[in-house]
């Protein structure tokens, strides 16, 4: 969805997907890539064009997880979302943390419920936080507050490597927005609009 989490690509992990949009202003179709430049160093563009404008718009994003999740501690992750300022840069820094009587997996992604905080200006302007949970193990749902409007989605796993996505943004106001979209990766983080 929108909130991110500190987890990173490995090295020589990617990911890319499609999305398509439909939000207040029109429709907006996303195609997003990301690449592992390191482990847990991680590089992604995502270019975009909205049905009512006709420049296409290209933001340029990293993340890097400075510390890895341990049954004791959370994960901490720093990063920036359009460097160029193309739309609005973004800085955050978010800690992730999966909680359960045991971490469940499913062909190496983790399936307990996993909650994530963190503190952000630009577009994650202040206090933000997610959560997601499994059904099965291929069914993610996921509800969060970007600090400013509440979000929920869910992501069906249709195998390890494709992914399908949906979600409402915006569910608190009355021009609430809808995302679709499906991505395929190799590694550990699969592709996000943010």
């Amino acid at each position: 969805m929108v909130v991110p989490s500190a987890d990173a690509l490995g090295r020589g992990d990617w990911n890319a997907g499609v999305f398509f949009e439909d939000v207040a202003s029109g429709t907006v179709n996303d195609i997003v890539a990301n690449y592992g430049i390191a482990q847990g160093f991680e590089v992604g563009i995502n270019r975009f064009q909205r049905d009512d404008d006709s420049d296409d718009h290209t933001l340029i994003n990293a993340k890097y997880r400075f510390i890895p999740e341990t049954s004791s501690r959370p994960a901490f992750a720093a990063g920036i979302s359009d460097v160029v300022d193309e739309i609005e840069t973004t800085v955050y820094i978010v800690a992730s943390k999966s909680f359960g009587c045991a971490v469940r997996t499913w062909e190496g992604e983790t399936l307990s419920p996993r909650f994530h905080v963190g503190l952000g200006g630009g577009a994650l302007s202040g206090l933000f936080a997610g959560v997601s949970a499994y059904i099965g193990n291929r069914i993610e749902v996921i509800g969060e507050w970007d600090g400013d409007k509440v979000n929920a989605g869910a992501r069906w796993r249709v195998t390890r490597q494709f992914t399908i996505h949906a979600g409402g943004f915006n569910l608190t106001d009355e021009e609430d927005e809808f995302s679709q979209g499906a991505s395929f990766g190799i590694g550990a983080s699969f592709a996000s609009i943010y």
